[in-house]
């Protein structure tokens, strides 16, 4: 978690411009693909989009507050996102589409950031003065998320709830280690990766790694065989969602010198920028 609040408090700092898209995530249908933006205001909000770069819509009011990290529930008919005044003062908040209805879910002190919204329930982190603790949110409690075996460490899990990813930066610990059901973690590559996705069939993620200050996405199979570098540009490429036919990664990258979503075909290697040419 600490790596990747690292990541946006940068963005943020040094790309804070028109446009400025981040964190896509492909609905369940893979017919639309939410992110959050800069395109309004300073204040991040969420949008949601075609898949094919269509069709933009303004999901979150343009209220003063940020709206960062959009998680799709598992119908598609509800997102998650983080909201506040700023990094520091964040809450979790649920966004009915279909009633256009916000609740907010937590009342913790300190700042709720959301990971993804799987079958088992929402999970999220909460930053206080302790630091960091990751919880799984269900219909009537919260459940504390804790692997022992590490210190420092940012979590994520597979849409049916069967495999969690640990990026672990615990010295002479560092790497992805996957988790399934028996409990025992895998280390399955060295590389410090962050933003984590899950192909939608469990046979493989994409991530994103940082080489000589340029960072760009891999994927990599659950049992650590088959890592390939998907982007070699000299942008930063940052933030991967896989589609939901594991065919196609979204990710937001900076070559056209402002961050918008780019697709690429994980077969052919074509990539088209989505985002930032006339939306």
């Amino acid at each position: 978690m600490r790596k990747v609040l690292t990541i946006i408090v940068s963005l943020i700092a040094n790309f804070i411009i028109a446009q400025s898209d981040f964190s896509p995530q492909y609905s369940n249908d893979g017919s639309q693909i939410l992110f959050y933006s800069y395109r309004i205001e300073k204040e991040p909000e969420i949008f949601v989009i075609d898949k094919d770069g269509k069709k933009v819509k303004q999901l979150t009011k343009t209220d003063g507050n940020w709206a960062i990290e959009p998680r799709w529930s598992e119908t598609d008919n509800f997102i998650t996102y983080s909201t506040g005044e700023n990094m520091g003062k964040l809450k979790l908040a649920i966004h009915d589409l279909n009633m256009d209805e916000v609740k907010f879910i937590e009342k913790m002190e300190g700042s709720q950031f959301v990971i993804s919204w799987n079958k088992n329930g929402i999970e999220w982190g909460n930053k206080s003065k302790n630091g960091f603790k990751f919880y799984r949110k269900t219909e009537h409690n919260n459940t504390p998320i804790e692997y022992k075996q590490f210190k420092d460490y940012f979590l994520k899990s597979s849409r049916d709830g069967t495999f969690t990813v640990l990026a672990v930066y615990d010295e002479n610990k560092k790497g992805l280690w996957v988790i399934n059901d028996d409990g025992e973690p895998q280390k399955i590559t060295d590389m410090i990766g962050s933003n984590i996705s899950f192909s939608f069939d469990n046979k493989f993620i994409a991530f994103e790694a940082k080489e000589k200050d340029v960072s760009n996405i891999y994927t990599i199979k659950l049992d650590g065989s088959d890592l390939k570098k998907i982007t070699s540009d000299q942008a930063n490429d940052l933030m991967p969602t896989i589609s939901p036919n594991n065919k196609e990664i979204t990710y937001s990258s900076s070559i056209s010198g402002q961050f918008c979503l780019h697709t690429i075909n994980l077969d052919t290697k074509e990539v088209k920028q989505i985002t930032g040419l006339k939306n």
